[in-house]
């Protein structure tokens, strides 16, 4: 049985393993064949395992699941839960106003392929707080740089159009801490961008 040469495999799906095409025998006789697993890996396989399902994958499945005890998968997760889970106490500001989770990145594969694993002392941060969780929008953000992206994203109306705070500091040449402070003190927008900055005493 091991070494059914009369066996044609190629082309056919066992598991995730797709057969690619007929290799030599291995020292003891048995058929290899190069096999190629959804994840992209390829490697020679034993006929008799491919046929008896004793092989199906190279063994991501199971390094994937094994992913569930660490930072990336909990990142991963909590994305998914505050965004698609209407129990959770996150979704009213997150799925419940219209952020979503991009179709690739609901299984871990696809988000770990645009993101990598997360690194130590970071969390997963969208860079446009108003879009989805996708690639392009998305990094692994320490608190201090996700803090700041929260007050830089603040959007204000002027001048008939919605600008972020950054783009009006620059335009009006206020700091933006500066400009900051003084919307945070009630001042009009208008007077808060044209008011000159007082240079500091020496």
């Amino acid at each position: 049985m091991a070494n059914r040469d009369g066996l044609e495999l190629a082309g056919q799906k066992y598991g995730r393993w797709l057969v690619i095409e007929k290799g030599d025998l291995d020292p003891r006789g048995n058929v290899l064949w190069l096999c190629r697993c959804e994840c992209g890996t390829e490697r020679f396989v034993r006929g008799s395992e491919i046929y008896l399902g004793n092989s199906t994958s190279c063994g991501c499945t199971r390094r994937r699941h094994g992913m569930s005890r660490t930072r990336t998968w909990k990142s991963w997760d909590a994305m998914k839960q505050r965004c698609l889970n209407q129990n959770s106490p996150d979704y009213p500001r997150y799925g419940g106003v219209g952020i979503k989770v991009c179709k690739k990145w609901l299984k871990m594969d696809g988000f770990l392929e645009d993101m990598g694993e997360r690194p130590e002392g970071k969390t997963l941060d969208r860079i446009d707080n108003s879009g989805n969780y996708e690639s392009g929008n998305c990094r692994w953000a320490t608190a201090s740089e996700q803090q700041f992206n929260k007050r830089s994203n603040l959007k204000l109306e002027h001048q008939g159009k919605i600008r972020s705070i950054v783009e009006l500091s620059e335009e009006s040449g206020v700091p933006l801490k500066v400009l900051r402070w003084r919307l945070e003190h009630n001042w009009d927008l208008n007077q808060a961008l044209e008011t000159p900055v007082r240079p500091k005493r020496n």
